[in-house]
């Protein structure tokens, strides 16, 4: 996995180095005699952590609380480990190390604080325990302002929606996927991202309420069709890094939504007819939903990179078995306004439409 190093560093360190910076003015001026490279090697261990080199990250992070034992950015080095521990899967020690930061920057740095608090809502996501790591992120969000521009205006906002959609709670959940979309859009006003960072995050961004997923039909619908378009967005980045795995999230939601469409409830006093009706009713939506992708397939003789290709080629067939489906119910159901709302939807889609439906 690549990473450029100058876009990476700006996404996550830039603001906290601004933040901090005003902290450490005293100490540039005492030391203005030698050069101070702490933040430029704080900037490097953010690097190599992105990078996954744990055996160069942990050498070096040793080498640097050597060398600059008393930096304002020793705690923030110390943030990246628990983060490393989280992605070797050492939860104790994540936590751990976590805490100890929060606990020396609670009084002495705001932004380093909030932001370790931020970050320990994942390790107790890890952990299961998921009342704590949604009462981190509230925490954090009513203190967002100390938060660097990526993890407050759309991480943060992203997170809270998982943490709702677990619970249920459809509205908090599109209400802070509505706040993620928004956020990104400012937050791309002020950064400027190449194209292998763009992949990144939109694949972040589309795949984040996909790490739990119900078995309820209408939830995972919504929550695809709210996100489906970020993994779409990663997808024609054409990035080596992430693209193939924004397709592939594609194609796992798309079956997981048809799976679940397939569930039938088999209790002895159920009404047949009134179980046709439901699977009708749920092929029409999911029909609508491929739809409403089908609008990003690029348009004829314009050329697809390999990924598109094998993707809407997926899409289509998928959507050839639904119809399939929804015109084998007009046996057992007659064709009903909704039916004949469907076609005419299918002529005149525009995804403000679909969207709107789940608002």
């Amino acid at each position: 996995m690549s990473f450029n190093f100058k876009v990476t560093s700006s996404i996550c360190l830039a603001l906290c180095f601004v933040f901090l910076s005003c902290v450490s003015k005293e100490t540039v001026k005492e030391e203005a005699v030698l050069p101070d490279t702490s933040q430029a090697d704080a900037q490097e261990l953010d690097k190599i952590f992105l990078l996954e080199d744990n055996s160069a990250f942990e050498t070096k992070k040793d080498a640097y609380i050597k060398a600059h034992p008393n930096s304002i950015y020793v705690q923030y080095v110390e943030l990246l480990s628990s983060k490393m521990y989280l992605k070797k899967s050492m939860l104790n020690e994540a936590l751990t190390a976590n805490t100890e930061v929060q606990n020396k920057t609670f009084n002495a740095n705001k932004e380093i604080y909030y932001l370790a608090l931020f970050e320990s809502a994942d390790i107790y996501e890890a952990q299961e325990k998921y009342d704590k790591s949604l009462a981190a992120l509230v925490e954090a969000e009513k203190n967002k302002g100390y938060l660097p521009a990526k993890k407050r205006l759309f991480e943060l906002p992203l997170k809270l929606s998982v943490a709702y959609s677990r619970l249920n709670l459809t509205e908090l959940t599109f209400k802070y996927i509505k706040e993620t979309q928004s956020g990104l859009n400012e937050y791309l006003k002020m950064e400027a991202l190449d194209n292998a960072a763009l992949a990144k995050l939109y694949l972040e961004i589309g795949g984040g309420l996909t790490q739990w997923q119900s078995n309820d039909f209408s939830l995972e619908l919504r929550k695809f069709v709210m996100t489906y378009k970020f993994l779409v967005y990663s997808m024609n980045r054409n990035d080596t890094a992430f693209s193939e795995k924004a397709q592939k999230k594609l194609r796992a939601q798309i079956q997981w939504i048809w799976n679940l469409s397939q569930t039938q409830r088999t209790a002895p006093d159920f009404d047949r007819l009134e179980e046709e009706k439901a699977q009708f009713m749920k092929m029409t939506e999911f029909s609508k939903l491929l739809n409403s992708i089908k609008m990003f397939e690029p348009l004829d003789g314009q050329k697809k990179t390999p990924l598109q290709e094998e993707f809407f080629s997926y899409v289509e067939q998928v959507q050839d078995v639904v119809l399939e489906k929804i015109f084998a119910q007009y046996k057992y159901t007659p064709p009903t306004q909704e039916s004949f709302r469907h076609q005419i939807f299918r002529e005149n889609l525009t995804i403000e439409n679909l969207e709107n439906q789940y608002k």
